[in-house]
């Protein structure tokens, strides 16, 4: 039985929610993954998630050992109309939580293709 219909079986509030896999996929190949980053990422999403976007990733981009890092910000295409008004909010919001500089990616969240 497939995961989401057990968890609407048994109205699980995260039936419905887009798939978020491990956080250190939100790290770059070769990039030490730390607590302290993860904990960043977290609550970056958490932030962004906060503001109603549903299909996102909040990417950290490290800038050598001693600088803070960029977050790159990529929203699902069918949300990106919605970024415009709060774009200036999401940047404080990520600027607070310990990024230097918020990058949006013009493209968007694409979702790895899946393999059956």
């Amino acid at each position: 039985m497939e995961i989401r219909t057990i968890s609407r079986q048994r109205r699980l509030p995260t039936a419905d929610l887009p798939a978020q896999p491990c956080l250190s996929s939100r790290i770059p190949h070769g990039t030490e993954v730390t607590r302290s980053a993860l904990l960043m990422i977290e609550s970056a999403e958490e932030y962004v998630r906060g503001l109603g976007f549903r299909v996102f990733r909040v990417r950290y981009i490290a800038n050598g050992q001693t600088d803070k890092p960029h977050a790159k910000l990529q929203i699902a295409q069918r949300e990106m109309e919605r970024l415009g008004a709060l774009k200036s909010k999401i940047t404080e919001g990520l600027l607070v939580v310990g990024f230097r500089e918020v990058i949006i990616d013009p493209d968007g969240y694409r979702p790895p293709a899946t393999v059956r």
